[in-house]
Protein backbone atom coordinates (compact mmCIF):
# COMPACT_ATOMS: atom_id res chain seq x y z
CA UNK A 1 0.00 0.00 0.00
CA UNK A 2 2.71 2.28 0.45
CA UNK A 3 4.62 1.20 -2.22
CA UNK A 4 1.88 2.48 -4.65
CA UNK A 5 0.88 5.64 -2.73
CA UNK A 6 5.22 6.57 -3.05
CA UNK A 7 4.73 5.70 -6.95
CA UNK A 8 1.84 7.59 -7.30
CA UNK A 9 2.84 10.80 -5.29
CA UNK A 10 6.07 9.75 -7.94
CA UNK A 11 4.16 10.07 -10.50
CA UNK A 12 2.43 13.10 -9.49
CA UNK A 13 5.72 15.34 -8.95
CA UNK A 14 7.03 14.21 -12.23
CA UNK A 15 3.86 15.84 -13.79
CA UNK A 16 4.15 18.75 -12.13
CA UNK A 17 7.83 19.28 -12.69
CA UNK A 18 6.95 18.46 -16.27
CA UNK A 19 4.24 21.17 -16.08
CA UNK A 20 6.27 23.60 -14.95
CA UNK A 21 9.12 23.07 -17.60
CA UNK A 22 7.01 23.08 -20.16
CA UNK A 23 6.00 26.62 -20.48
CA UNK A 24 9.68 27.57 -19.57
CA UNK A 25 11.39 25.56 -22.58
CA UNK A 26 8.52 27.20 -24.73
CA UNK A 27 9.29 30.51 -23.41
CA UNK A 28 13.32 29.94 -24.56
CA UNK A 29 12.46 28.92 -28.21
CA UNK A 30 11.14 32.57 -28.78
CA UNK A 31 13.91 34.54 -30.66
CA UNK A 32 13.69 38.16 -29.42
CA UNK A 33 15.17 40.85 -31.85
CA UNK A 34 15.67 44.58 -31.16
CA UNK A 35 14.24 46.81 -33.27
CA UNK A 36 16.79 49.24 -33.85
CA UNK A 37 16.01 52.85 -33.63
CA UNK A 38 13.48 55.15 -31.76
CA UNK A 39 9.80 56.23 -30.65
CA UNK A 40 9.37 57.60 -34.39
CA UNK A 41 10.82 55.15 -36.47
CA UNK A 42 12.60 51.52 -35.94
CA UNK A 43 14.07 48.72 -37.80
CA UNK A 44 14.54 44.81 -37.23
CA UNK A 45 16.45 42.33 -39.18
CA UNK A 46 15.28 38.69 -38.53
CA UNK A 47 17.86 36.66 -39.47
CA UNK A 48 16.65 33.94 -42.65
CA UNK A 49 19.87 31.75 -43.06
CA UNK A 50 19.16 28.21 -42.57
CA UNK A 51 15.38 28.31 -43.38
CA UNK A 52 12.68 28.03 -40.72
CA UNK A 53 9.34 26.37 -39.74
CA UNK A 54 7.14 28.27 -37.97
CA UNK A 55 9.73 29.88 -36.04
CA UNK A 56 8.13 32.27 -32.81
CA UNK A 57 9.59 35.43 -32.77
CA UNK A 58 9.17 38.63 -30.50
CA UNK A 59 10.00 42.31 -31.81
CA UNK A 60 11.28 44.45 -29.05
CA UNK A 61 10.31 48.09 -29.91
CA UNK A 62 11.69 51.27 -28.62
CA UNK A 63 7.93 52.77 -28.46
CA UNK A 64 4.33 51.52 -27.32
CA UNK A 65 2.96 53.39 -30.78
CA UNK A 66 5.29 52.01 -33.28
CA UNK A 67 3.03 50.28 -36.00
CA UNK A 68 4.26 48.32 -38.98
CA UNK A 69 5.25 49.66 -42.23
CA UNK A 70 6.97 47.83 -44.61
CA UNK A 71 8.24 43.75 -44.67
CA UNK A 72 11.39 43.31 -47.24
CA UNK A 73 13.44 40.46 -47.96
CA UNK A 74 17.23 41.36 -48.10
CA UNK A 75 18.21 40.43 -50.55
CA UNK A 76 15.63 41.56 -52.66
CA UNK A 77 15.73 38.15 -54.20
CA UNK A 78 14.12 36.77 -51.31
CA UNK A 79 11.30 38.85 -51.12
CA UNK A 80 8.66 35.65 -52.06
CA UNK A 81 11.28 32.68 -49.76
CA UNK A 82 9.38 33.25 -46.61
CA UNK A 83 5.91 33.80 -45.29
CA UNK A 84 5.06 35.33 -41.60
CA UNK A 85 1.64 35.22 -39.80
CA UNK A 86 -0.30 38.19 -38.46
CA UNK A 87 1.15 39.81 -35.72
CA UNK A 88 0.54 40.83 -32.22
CA UNK A 89 1.06 43.49 -30.05
CA UNK A 90 2.06 42.87 -26.22
CA UNK A 91 3.83 44.55 -23.07
CA UNK A 92 1.60 47.92 -23.88
CA UNK A 93 2.47 47.48 -27.34
CA UNK A 94 6.20 47.42 -26.71
CA UNK A 95 6.69 44.21 -28.51
CA UNK A 96 5.33 42.49 -31.64
CA UNK A 97 5.07 38.57 -31.78
CA UNK A 98 4.90 36.90 -35.10
CA UNK A 99 6.15 33.28 -36.23
CA UNK A 100 7.36 32.91 -39.73
CA UNK A 101 9.03 30.18 -42.60
CA UNK A 102 11.27 30.43 -45.09
CA UNK A 103 13.37 27.95 -47.17
CA UNK A 104 15.93 26.07 -46.04
CA UNK A 105 18.42 27.12 -49.22
CA UNK A 106 18.90 30.47 -47.74
CA UNK A 107 22.75 31.12 -47.20
CA UNK A 108 22.51 34.29 -46.15
CA UNK A 109 20.20 37.16 -45.66
CA UNK A 110 17.31 38.61 -43.87
CA UNK A 111 13.91 39.96 -43.59
CA UNK A 112 13.87 43.99 -42.85
CA UNK A 113 11.09 44.91 -40.25
CA UNK A 114 10.38 48.76 -40.07
CA UNK A 115 8.00 50.16 -37.63
CA UNK A 116 6.61 54.15 -37.79
CA UNK A 117 4.41 55.95 -34.99
CA UNK A 118 1.97 57.77 -37.13
CA UNK A 119 1.96 60.14 -34.20
CA UNK A 120 5.10 61.70 -34.26
CA UNK A 121 6.44 64.56 -35.38
CA UNK A 122 8.83 63.65 -38.60
CA UNK A 123 11.95 66.16 -39.62
CA UNK A 124 12.96 66.88 -43.09
CA UNK A 125 16.00 65.49 -44.51
CA UNK A 126 19.11 65.48 -42.39
CA UNK A 127 22.66 66.42 -42.90
CA UNK A 128 24.17 63.68 -40.35
CA UNK A 129 22.55 60.51 -38.93
CA UNK A 130 23.63 57.81 -36.23
CA UNK A 131 23.63 54.31 -37.23
CA UNK A 132 22.10 52.49 -34.72
CA UNK A 133 23.16 48.92 -33.69
CA UNK A 134 26.66 47.50 -32.49
CA UNK A 135 29.80 46.04 -34.86
CA UNK A 136 28.48 43.46 -36.24
CA UNK A 137 25.09 45.40 -37.89
CA UNK A 138 23.65 48.93 -37.43
CA UNK A 139 21.11 50.72 -39.57
CA UNK A 140 20.64 54.06 -39.90
CA UNK A 141 17.11 56.03 -40.65
CA UNK A 142 16.95 59.17 -43.12
CA UNK A 143 13.30 60.81 -43.37
CA UNK A 144 12.36 61.58 -46.80
CA UNK A 145 10.20 64.33 -45.93
CA UNK A 146 10.65 67.13 -48.33
CA UNK A 147 13.20 65.19 -50.67
CA UNK A 148 16.66 66.33 -51.75
CA UNK A 149 18.53 67.71 -54.25
CA UNK A 150 22.12 65.78 -54.19
CA UNK A 151 22.50 66.52 -50.40
CA UNK A 152 25.47 65.19 -49.02
CA UNK A 153 24.63 62.70 -45.86
CA UNK A 154 27.27 61.93 -43.64
CA UNK A 155 26.32 58.25 -41.48
CA UNK A 156 28.12 57.77 -37.85
CA UNK A 157 28.96 54.16 -37.95
CA UNK A 158 29.56 52.19 -34.65
CA UNK A 159 32.47 50.05 -36.26
CA UNK A 160 35.45 50.74 -38.55
CA UNK A 161 34.58 47.40 -40.85
CA UNK A 162 30.76 48.01 -41.74
CA UNK A 163 29.48 47.95 -45.47
CA UNK A 164 26.53 49.11 -47.19
CA UNK A 165 24.95 46.65 -47.66
CA UNK A 166 20.97 47.42 -48.11
CA UNK A 167 18.85 50.62 -48.67
CA UNK A 168 15.36 50.29 -47.98
CA UNK A 169 12.53 52.26 -48.38
CA UNK A 170 8.92 53.44 -46.60
CA UNK A 171 6.87 52.54 -47.90
CA UNK A 172 8.03 50.47 -50.48
CA UNK A 173 6.62 51.90 -53.93
CA UNK A 174 8.94 54.54 -53.25
CA UNK A 175 12.02 52.33 -54.05
CA UNK A 176 12.39 54.38 -57.48
CA UNK A 177 12.03 57.58 -56.31
CA UNK A 178 15.50 58.12 -54.98
CA UNK A 179 19.06 57.68 -55.63
CA UNK A 180 22.25 56.92 -53.75
CA UNK A 181 26.15 57.83 -55.43
CA UNK A 182 29.75 58.91 -54.26
CA UNK A 183 29.86 56.90 -51.43
CA UNK A 184 32.71 56.76 -49.71
CA UNK A 185 34.07 55.70 -46.14
CA UNK A 186 36.50 58.32 -44.06
CA UNK A 187 37.85 58.48 -40.31
CA UNK A 188 39.01 54.37 -40.78
CA UNK A 189 35.60 53.38 -41.82
CA UNK A 190 33.42 54.90 -39.05
CA UNK A 191 32.33 57.46 -41.09
CA UNK A 192 30.00 57.04 -44.35
CA UNK A 193 29.22 59.93 -46.64
CA UNK A 194 26.91 59.87 -49.44
CA UNK A 195 24.90 62.22 -52.19
CA UNK A 196 21.02 61.77 -52.19
CA UNK A 197 18.64 62.62 -54.46
CA UNK A 198 15.28 62.05 -54.20
CA UNK A 199 11.42 63.14 -55.51
CA UNK A 200 10.13 65.91 -54.00
CA UNK A 201 6.65 64.83 -53.60
CA UNK A 202 7.93 62.93 -50.05
CA UNK A 203 5.45 63.93 -47.43
CA UNK A 204 4.94 62.25 -43.55
CA UNK A 205 5.56 58.83 -43.47
CA UNK A 206 8.25 58.36 -45.92
CA UNK A 207 11.30 56.91 -44.54
CA UNK A 208 15.10 54.99 -46.34
CA UNK A 209 16.86 52.65 -43.83
CA UNK A 210 20.41 52.01 -44.58
CA UNK A 211 21.90 48.96 -43.25
CA UNK A 212 25.44 48.19 -42.95
CA UNK A 213 26.83 44.92 -41.96
CA UNK A 214 30.23 43.21 -40.71
CA UNK A 215 31.00 41.47 -43.86
CA UNK A 216 33.56 39.58 -41.67
CA UNK A 217 31.42 38.76 -38.92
Amino acid sequence: MSRRLSKTKGVAAVAALAAAVTPALAAAQVTEVPCRGNEAICTANVSLKGGASNKPIMLMLPGTDLKIRAVNGVPSSLQGAFLRSKGTYSLGGSAYSFTFSAVGSIDSGYMSMTFTNPQRPQGRVPRAVTCLGGERVCTAHISLRGGADDKRIQVKLPGTNLKLAARVPTPPATRTLFAISDGDYSLGGSVYTFTLDTDRSFGKGAWLALTFRDPAR
